[in-house]
C-alpha cells in the first residue's frame, strides 16, 4: 500500500504500539509542514521497481487443482496446522513428511517418492527429530533439513522472511523437496506475531515461492496459552494466519478417548470438512549409544468428533474450575497463597497452567485481588468493567505466565461464572456490558484504547 504523506491510516491506529504511533504522527505533522512550505519530497524505498502488468483471462490455460493430501492439503500452496503444545502437531507433520518420501500419502503425489525439507530449531537433530523420523516411516535420504548460517545471529538460525526468501528458494531447489514443513512458523517471522502486515509478509512470500516452485508448505502453529471459545480464533498471533492460508487444520486431544482429534477448520478448495483421528504410541529407537522411546503416528480414521466439540467442552470445563476457585478462596476468608492454590488443585486432575490461566481470569475480571504476588484474595464484589486494579494485574502477570484474555463472567456471590468466548484479537471482549466502564463497540475498560475517536461507553 503505498501512503499519502501528513495521513494516518486505522491499520496505524489498530497494529503499533502507542509510542510508534506517536513516531508516525510525528512523521505525518513533518510531512504536512514540508507541504505547506513547498519543501516536501517523498521518499523512494530501496527494491521498490514496481511496475503494473495485466493479464487476459483467454491467455490462461485451465488447470485442474491438485492436492498433496486428497480433499485437505491442496498441493503448491499454504496449509496451517494448529493446536496446543501436547497433541503431537510436530510428529504428525513427520508422518505426512514419511508418507510422501514413500509416496504414499492419497493424492496427486500418490506412487510419486518426493523430497521432504524441515525448517525447524524446537528439537535437537539426533535425539529427537532423526528417532521420530525413523519410528514414522520417513525416508531420510528425502528428508532433508535447512538451517541459515548467519554471523549477526552468532551461527545456526532459521530463515526469517521475507529477508531470506532467495536464501528459502534456493534450499528447496537443491533438495528437491515438494513438501516444505515449517515448525513453527513464528519461527520465520521477522515482525510481529499479533501485527497483521508482519504475519502476511510471511506466509504471502510462501504462498508465492510455492506457485513458483510447485511446493506445498506446512506450517504449524500453536493455540494461545489458556485460551478457549471457538476453535477457529484461539491460533495464537495474527488473525491473518487463518485468513491468509488455503487450508487450515487444527488438532485437539480427547483425553477420554486417549486419542488425538485433527478437523479442517478451513479448506478453501473442498466441499466437506473431515475430522479424523489418531493414536500416538511409544515406539523403541535403535541408536547408536542403545535405544531410545518416541512417539509413532498410528491413524485411527474418520471421527464424529471435532476440534470445536473438543474445545467447547474445555471451555466449559475451565469455567467450572473458575467457578471451584472463587468459592475455595471466599471459604477461605482470608488470603491464600499459589502454592496453597495448586496443592488443592492438584495435577492429574488440575494442570498448573490452566490453574494459573484461570486464576489470571478473575484477577482480570475483577473478582480476586493479587496486589501482592503469590498472594489472593476475594473481593467483596467484582470492580467496575471487572479491570482490578493495575497492581494486582501487574503482579499476577508476573504470577501466571502466557497470553490472559479478560472473560465473561455472571454476577452474585454464587452465580456460576459464564462461558467465556475469546475475541478475536482487537475484536470486542466478552465482558460486563452493564458495567458503566464497559465500551460498546470492543468490550473493552473506558475509555476504549482501541477507537477513542469511534466509541462510546454504556450508559
Amino acid at each position: 500500500m503505498k501512503r499519502i504523506p501528513g495521513k494516518i491510516y486505522a491499520l496505524d491506529v489498530i497494529e503499533n504500539t502507542p509510542e510508534e504511533l506517536e513516531k508516525l504522527k510525528a512523521q505525518a505533522a513533518a510531512e504536512l509542514e514540508a507541504i505547506a512550505n513547498g519543501e516536501y519530497r517523498p521518499v523512494e524505498k530501496a527494491g521498490w521497481n514496481r511496475r503494473s502488468k495485466v493479464t487476459r483471462l483467454s491467455d490462461i490455460a485451465p488447470k485442474r487443482l491438485k492436492w498433496a493430501w486428497q480433499d485437505v492439503i491442496p498441493l503448491d500452496a499454504v496449509t496451517l496446522v494448529g493446536g496446543r503444545g501436547d497433541v503431537g502437531k510436530s510428529t504428525f507433520c513427520l508422518y505426512l513428511g514419511g508418507l510422501v518420501t514413500r509416496g504414499l500419502l492419497e493424492g496427486d503425489l500418490y506412487g510419486k517418492p518426493a523430497d521432504v525439507l524441515l525448517v525447524s530449531h524446537e528439537d535437537p537433530l539426533a535425539e529427537i527429530v532423526v528417532p521420530r523420523a525413523i519410528a514414522n516411516g520417513v525416508d531420510l535420504m528425502r528428508f532433508h533439513h535447512l538451517r541459515i548460517e548467519s554471523e549477526e545471529a552468532g551461527g545456526a538460525t532459521v530463515p526469517k522472511l521475507p529477508l531470506d526468501a532467495d536464501l528459502l528458494r534456493e534450499a528447496i531447489k537443491d533438495s528437491g523437496a515438494r513438501l516444505v514443513i515449517i515448525d513453527p512458523v513464528t519461527s520465520t517471522l521477522d515482525g510481529d506475531n499479533d501485527k497483521v502486515r508482519d504475519v502476511r509478509a510471511v506466509l504471502d512470500t510462501l504462498a508465492t515461492i510455492g506457485g513458483e516452485l510447485g511446493v506445498t508448505f506446512v506450517v504449524i502453529a500453536h493455540f494461545r496459552k489458556g485460551s478457549s471459545g471457538s476453535a477457529s480464533d484461539i491460533v495464537s498471533g495474527s488473525h491473518a494466519y487463518r485468513d491468509s492460508v488455503r487450508a487450515m487444520l487444527l488438532f485437539a486431544r480427547d483425553k477420554e478417548a486417549g486419542e488425538t482429534v485433527v478437523s479442517l477448520d478451513k479448506g478453501n478448495y473442498t466441499k466437506d470438512e473431515p475430522n479424523f483421528a489418531y493414536r500416538m504410541d511409544s515406539a523403541d529407537v535403535e541408536v547408536a549409544d542403545g535405544t531410545t522411546s518416541v512417539g509413532q503416528v498410528v491413524m485411527l480414521g474418520a471421527t464424529q468428533r471435532s476440534v470445536a466439540e473438543i474445545i467447547a467442552n474445555e471451555s466449559e470445563r475451565f469455567g467450572e474450575l473458575r467457578t471451584e476457585l472463587l468459592e475455595y478462596i471466599r471459604k477461605a476468608a482470608t488470603i491464600v497463597t499459589t502454592k496453597e492454590i495448586l496443592e488443592e488443585f492438584s495435577e492429574p486432575e488440575y494442570k498448573r497452567g490452566t490453574v494459573t490461566a484461570a486464576l489470571s481470569r478473575l484477577v482480570k475480571s475483577g473478582h480476586l485481588d493479587a496486589s501482592v504476588r503469590g498472594q489472593y484474595k476475594a473481593n467483596a464484589a467484582p470492580l467496575p468493567g471487572g479491570a482490578g486494579s493495575a497492581a494486582s494485574a501487574a503482579n499476577h502477570a508476573g504470577e501466571a505466565q502466557g497470553t490472559v484474555i479478560a472473560s465473561s463472567v455472571a454476577r452474585g456471590t454464587n452465580a456460576a461464572l459464564a462461558a467465556v468466548a475469546t475475541p478475536p484479537r482487537g475484536g470486542a471482549a466478552n465482558r460486563f456490558q452493564d458495567d458503566p466502564g464497559y465500551c460498546r463497540r470492543h468490550g473493552g475498560a473506558w475509555p476504549c484504547s482501541m477507537h477513542s475517536d469511534e466509541c462510546e461507553a454504556a450508559a
